[in-house]
């Protein structure tokens, strides 16, 4: 490989990193909501969600670094952007198989924090219907208080 593209190929490796890292803390994240969901900590939770939407942020900007990355490396190679995994899949180099090594740790992790995020999301709507069934309750104590009330 080129030192030129095996350059370019290094700092795509990092972005990729950078990304990985990004998801496992989002991972993380979710997780930690899941428990503070179920310890009653909502507020914490919700304050947690906000802190992700930045995490989600800086993921969606990472990709777009990691394309343009790839649109260099097609572009040196003369290669469409389009055939990039196709044509670098079947190269041998140590560079290379990093790169497809990320590239499918990236994907298990995504799959585990989005599997944990639907979890979250069910706890949260379940957390979210036992509320609403708690006010509503509340509600009909404070109604026969008040109706008990002028008996007294």
């Amino acid at each position: 490989m080129r030192d030129d593209i095996a350059a370019l190929f290094e700092a795509l490796l990092l972005l990729k990193r950078k990304k990985l890292s990004h998801l496992e803390k989002l991972y993380y994240s979710n997780c930690e909501k899941r428990n503070l969901l179920k310890s009653g900590a909502h507020e914490e939770a919700a304050q947690k969600a906000e802190k992700d939407l930045i995490l989600i942020q800086d993921i969606d900007l990472i990709d777009a670094e990691i394309t343009k990355q790839k649109e260099k490396i097609a572009a040196k190679c003369g290669i469409s952007p389009l055939d990039f995994h196709k044509k670098f899949s079947s190269v041998s180099h140590f560079l290379i198989d990093e790169y497809v090594s990320a590239d499918m740790q990236i994907r298990e992790t995504a799959k585990k924090a989005m599997a944990e995020n639907e979890l979250y999301l069910k706890e949260l709507e379940c957390a979210i219907s036992t509320t609403g069934n708690d006010i509503e309750e509340l509600r009909r104590i404070i109604f026969i208080v008040e109706k008990i009330r002028p008996l007294c």
